[in-house]
């Protein structure tokens, strides 16, 4: 930003840069997207996001992959904190071009 901070506000803490990563599995037809964070205030906190997403081409449109989100897992280190949710049918849908 202006100020030179290169820290973001989140949840009205501060936080490092959040890192942010994503494997896309050809065979299985899967992407992982997993986003990592650190809080430094109020308490010290590092943990992950980590969001599994299945896709397949699209029938009427070669250019278009159908995409749906099946899982969303949230992890804390240092923490007994490691909650799945899966999302099964009503996880979004959506596509990509």
């Amino acid at each position: 930003d202006a100020t030179g901070d290169d820290s973001n506000e989140i949840g009205g803490g501060k936080s490092t840069p959040i890192r942010s990563s994503q494997a896309i599995d050809m065979n299985r037809s899967r992407v992982r997207n997993v986003v990592s964070v650190e809080l430094r205030r109020p308490l010290p906190v590092k943990g992950s996001l980590i969001v599994d997403v299945g896709f397949k081409p699209n029938r009427s449109d070669e250019r278009r992959i159908d995409v749906k989100f099946d899982s969303c897992r949230l992890q804390l280190q240092n923490s007994p904190i490691d909650i799945t949710f899966p999302l099964g049918i009503v996880g979004p849908t959506g596509w990509l071009r």
